[in-house]
């Protein structure tokens, strides 16, 4: 983690090393099927946090273009202008 400010955190959900939160732990649900993603945003420790996890690296590209449609370009930051708790996949 940084030392101080927003973390935004893009994962897979299997990697090793990545403490998770439970509400992306799921093996169900859309987020867990081939290119399915979460985009979940919380705070930990005092400083937000952004989690964009995929269920393979496609999942996690894709998560992390939600994240920028969401969000909204400022004068020298990105904001976003309310928390995020989603979960899709592709329907094929």
């Amino acid at each position: 983690w940084p030392a101080e400010g927003p973390v935004v955190v893009v994962t897979t959900r299997n990697a090793r090393g990545v403490d998770l939160p439970e509400a992306l732990r799921s093996n169900e649900g859309p987020a867990a099927k081939p290119e399915g993603y979460a985009v979940l945003t919380e705070e930990r420790d005092g400083r937000p946090v952004v989690w964009l996890a995929g269920a393979d690296g496609s999942g996690a590209f894709f998560a992390a273009g939600h994240l920028l449609r969401k969000g909204e370009w400022r004068q020298g930051s990105f904001v976003l202008p309310e928390a995020i708790d989603a979960a899709t996949a592709p329907a094929y």
